[in-house]
């Protein structure tokens, strides 16, 4: 079968396989790396049958590489370069004491999809293999073993381009199980077994070359171990479900509880004091661990304000009503009209605008006064009039900074007379002397 046969064959899986690492591999997949090494054994399945059987103790090897991506039960995309060696075995008669052996040295590239779902708060998961994979034939050796003599016959055996083939393909499959470990679970150690079925002939078939059988391809099965590194520095990105994230969050508490134990009974303080002030003690002085611990401190790790809540200090839910100031503040308060910086600006002309009596500013707001003294009263009149006598500016006040806001049907206040003349004071003196 020729290589445009195969790729005709297996189009499907080949557009699915690239569509599949073209998504992944975008900067939101988590790559790793790795080495694997393997021990198994191969048989072959001839046609027209043979007795055949497994060849044991056969190796294999190399690198891994593979990414995960986000999606929840999707899992990864495994790719591994490896060299491995395959082989087969018959009888050379009906039973015969003799058989004959062959082991093939091979380049071998599998292209696995592997889905996965995790145990264990996310320490460990269990996967599955699907997937093709091609080899390229290196080199073979072949015996003859008798079974009461030994090894009757061995050497290299000479591949030649007209009766032996040197690619073959096929299906893998199987299953393990990976534990996660280190900071961040960025290591990853994985057992696995895994099943190669061969489509690919490793002889001619009996047409091409005479004697060879018709059909001639090699079944593999391995035991796997495998050590992976993540590239990225971040944690597991696929979201865990509800429970599984509870369960992490409770035993990450553990684990601080168990910390901060160990530093009491040493005498040091650690580092999480408003922590510890919310949590009990028992009579050794230790932090009893159990369920209302274990909770407090979850709360404490994933909620926000949550040493108030544990301390007997519910948070309130209500948004706080904020307290009145400048304009507002005269605004809230009925009576109150004086204003806020504790001065009252005279105009120009030294003609008050909206004069407000003192004793309605005592009666809304009480006496206002800056640096121990009246508001500026006197020295706003002084600066207003040279010629106001020191009477007229005690009993005169001066406007307000802002007009005053009337309710409905409220009158206007009467506005202040006007500084008067100093002639119209001289005689109004002369008046009440002589009186």
């Amino acid at each position: 079968m020729t290589m445009g046969t195969i790729l005709k064959r297996y189009r499907l899986i080949l557009c699915c396989a690239l569509l599949f690492m073209s998504g992944a591999g975008s900067a939101s997949a988590q790559h790793y790396i790795g080495v694997m090494g393997g021990w198994g054994g191969g048989s072959a399945r001839f046609k027209p049958a043979k007795e055949t059987g497994y060849e044991w103790g056969l190796y294999s090897g190399g690198l891994s590489y593979k990414f995960y991506s986000d999606t929840k039960y999707v899992g990864a995309i495994e790719i591994d370069l490896m060299f491995t060696q395959k082989g087969f075995n018959y009888d050379l008669a009906f039973e015969s004491d003799e058989s004959y052996h062959r082991q093939i040295n091979a380049i071998e590239l599998p292209l696995i999809w592997q889905p996965h779902f995790y145990l264990f708060q996310r320490h460990a998961r269990f996967f599955i293999n699907l997937g093709i994979q091609v080899s390229y034939n290196l080199s073979s050796t072949y015996s003859r073993v008798s079974k009461t003599t030994g090894i009757l016959e061995s050497g290299k055996y000479a591949m030649q381009l007209n009766r032996d083939n040197r690619f073959g393909y096929g299906l893998c499959g199987g299953a393990g199980l990976a534990f996660l470990f280190g900071q961040q679970r960025r290591y990853e150690f994985s057992v696995e077994a895994r099943y190669g079925f061969g489509y690919g002939d490793i002889l001619r078939n009996g047409t091409k070359y005479k004697g060879n059988p018709d059909r001639s391809p090699l079944d593999n099965i391995n035991v796997f171990a495998a050590f992976y590194y993540r590239l990225g520095k971040e944690g597991i990105r696929s979201a865990p479900s509800a429970a599984a994230q509870q369960r992490m969050e409770q035993e990450a508490a553990r684990h601080t509880l168990r910390r901060l134990n160990k530093m009491l009974d040493k005498g040091k303080i650690p580092a999480d004091t408003l922590l510890l002030l919310t949590l009990p003690r028992d009579s050794a002085g230790n932090i009893p661990i159990d369920s209302t611990t274990i909770e407090a401190v979850r709360l404490y790790q994933t909620a926000p304000f949550v040493p108030d809540t544990l301390q007997g200090k519910p948070q309130s839910d209500t948004l706080q009503t904020p307290q009145p100031t400048g304009s507002n503040k005269r605004k809230s308060q009925p009576g109150s009209t004086a204003p806020t910086n504790g001065t009252a600006p005279a105009t120009g002309n030294g003609q008050a605008n909206n004069a407000i009596p003192t004793n309605t500013a005592t009666a809304g707001n009480g006496t206002m006064q800056q640096n121990g003294e009246a508001a500026g009263t006197e020295t706003s009149a002084k600066s207003s009039s040279p010629a106001t006598t020191g009477a007229n500016s005690a009993e005169e006040i001066q406007p307000s900074s802002s007009p005053h806001s009337l309710s409905p049907g409220e009158k206007a206040p009467q506005p202040a007379e006007p500084p008067r003349s100093g002639s119209d004071n001289g005689m109004e003196t002369a008046v009440l002397s002589a009186s």
